[in-house]
Formats: structure tokens, C-alpha cells, sequence
């Protein structure tokens, strides 16, 4: 499985291992296992093939070579949780966590910030609303002041 190429179909279904294990629109249970748990499952698996591809008394250099392509089989599986559970690239709608329709809760501290960048941005849309009225009430008096003198 790790000596040889593979087509898509085996990084397809690591993928869909990833997506299953959270909240999202395409399945029908309610599991949502929580990325902290993912990664030390993700960590006692790395561990528990090294060890017991340590008894299986091969040659030093396959041993070295085995350890490796399932270190980098563990580290692609853990890219593919990250994609789901992070919230790195979440503004781009073609993100695969919103194709897949991922529900990811926001943590209160973005929450909070997010809030009040709200706040912020509504504060400045009154007060360019409000100033733009002036402007124009201004503006017309002008012209009509302006009017009435010809």
C-alpha cells in the first residue's frame, strides 16, 4: 500500500474519514468528535505502529523506510482532520469544509471579536449615513440658495 503510487481513491477515502468524524450537512449522525481528541488519537496510532513495527524484526533499512511512509500516511490523515476543524481559509467559500457544508463552532474569543468588528463596522455605516444626509441637505440649500439668487 505505502511502496507503491495511488490514484485519488485512497486519499478520497482518508478525506471522507476526516469529514465523518464531524458535524456537516451530507450524514445523518449526530458524532462530532472534537479535533483535541482527533490529534491524540492521531499521535497513540503513530506511536503504536512505530512500536510494533519495531518487534517485527526487519532489516534496519525497511524498518527505517516502513516507519516513514506510515509517518507521512499518519501526517496526511492529520492534514485532512486540520481541513475540517481549523478555521485557516474558512473566508473563502471554496473552502472544502464549506463544500462538504461543515458546521464548525466559533470560539467564543473570535465570537467576541467578530462581534465587535460588527459594532464598528455598523458605527461607521451610521455615522457615513448620517454624514452623507448632511452633505446632501447642505447641498441642496446650496443649489437652492444659489437658484434664488438668479
Amino acid at each position: 500500500m505505502l511502496g507503491t503510487e495511488q490514484d485519488q481513491t485512497m486519499i478520497q477515502y482518508m478525506d471522507w474519514v476526516a469529514l465523518i468524524h464531524t458535524t456537516n450537512t451530507s450524514k445523518h449522525s449526530s458524532i462530532n468528535i472534537e479535533y483535541i481528541h482527533i490529534n491524540a488519537l492521531m499521535a497513540h496510532l503513530t506511536g503504536a505502529l512505530i512500536e510494533t513495527l519495531a518487534t517485527l524484526g526487519l532489516p534496519q533499512d525497511t524498518l527505517r523506510r516502513t516507519q516513514a511512509a506510515f509517518n507521512k500516511l499518519m501526517w496526511v490523515q492529520s492534514d485532512l482532520f486540520a481541513l475540517y476543524y481549523t478555521y485557516d481559509g474558512n473566508e473563502i467559500p471554496e473552502h472544502v469544509a464549506h463544500v462538504h457544508g461543515v458546521k464548525r463552532p466559533i470560539p467564543a474569543s473570535v465570537a467576541e471579536s467578530m462581534a465587535k468588528e460588527r459594532a464598528v463596522v455598523r458605527q461607521r455605516t451610521l455615522l457615513a449615513t448620517v454624514g452623507a444626509g448632511v452633505l446632501a441637505t447642505a447641498a441642496g440649500f446650496g443649489i437652492g440658495w444659489f437658484l434664488g439668487r438668479r
